[in-house]
């Protein structure tokens, strides 16, 4: 069985009644499933009950659980292309219901052959109908490292036909605007159905995959995990520096 709460609260009576419901089953599993961690303590009565039933009570959340599955340690191989697409899927679903924490989320992208525009222009683009996570930062990767990063400025689905900008482009800036004119001189294919991720600056580090091969897909980090920061984050400059000759699977 499995309970779902959108926020961090749950009635541990309702847990309790559940574990009830379990009969003479070979496996018997309540998973609690939550946007944030339980406080301390409070499910101390439903583990009890749990174990005195032989039920295997977990409580986990919504961005542990797509972690587990997906993240720097995951169990899903980068080579199940189909089942790590239907968690990236969910991944979305849950980011766009506010189920995901996004203020110190890092989202690394494979740059290959684009890093130079993406850093000279300080913008990452992709095709609108691409789906991903809530997140505060970018990371530009390529040869085996995130060597840049940014705080993300502004988001918005943008087209150029005959060279005027059109879409969702009254929050940007003169010189945002420039910036994609300038990514789009510089490939020219890449005129429509974009959506460009704008930060205010890339700064450059050597955050190192050290497992042995390349990254695939997008990939998430939480700064503050990396960073061993509970409170506010630095500025992104000083993040940069401090991600610098670290490492991650």
């Amino acid at each position: 069985m499995i309970e779902t709460k959108r926020g961090g609260s749950f009635s541990a009576g309702q847990l309790e009644r559940h574990l009830k419901a379990f009969d003479d089953e070979d496996q018997r599993l309540l998973l609690l499933l939550t946007a944030k961690e339980p406080e301390e303590g409070k499910l101390g009565r439903v583990e009890e009950v749990a174990k005195e039933k032989g039920v295997t009570f977990g409580s986990v959340t919504f961005s542990d659980l797509i972690d587990a599955l997906i993240g720097e340690e995951g169990i899903v191989s980068e080579y199940e292309t189909d089942l790590r697409q239907i968690v990236r899927d969910y991944e979305s679903f849950c980011s766009e219901r506010g189920l995901l924490p996004a203020d110190d989320v890092l989202r690394a992208v494979p740059c290959g052959d684009t890093h130079e525009l993406n850093v000279a222009c300080d913008l990452y683009y992709m095709p609108a109908s691409r789906g991903y996570r809530s997140h505060q930062y970018i990371g530009v990767y390529y040869n085996k490292s995130i060597r840049y990063i940014g705080k993300l400025e502004h988001d918005a689905e943008v087209e150029r036909p005959d060279e005027v900008l059109e879409g969702e482009i009254g929050e940007l800036t003169d010189d945002e605007r420039k910036r994609i004119h300038e990514a789009m001189d510089r490939r020219p294919g890449i005129q429509q159905g974009l959506r460009f991720l704008l930060v205010d600056e890339f700064h450059p580090t050597d955050f190192t995959k050290e497992s042995k091969h390349g990254m695939r897909s997008a990939q998430y980090f939480s700064l503050r995990e990396h960073l061993q920061v509970d409170g506010d984050l630095p500025p992104t400059r000083e993040a940069a520096s401090r991600l610098e000759n670290m490492a991650w699977e």
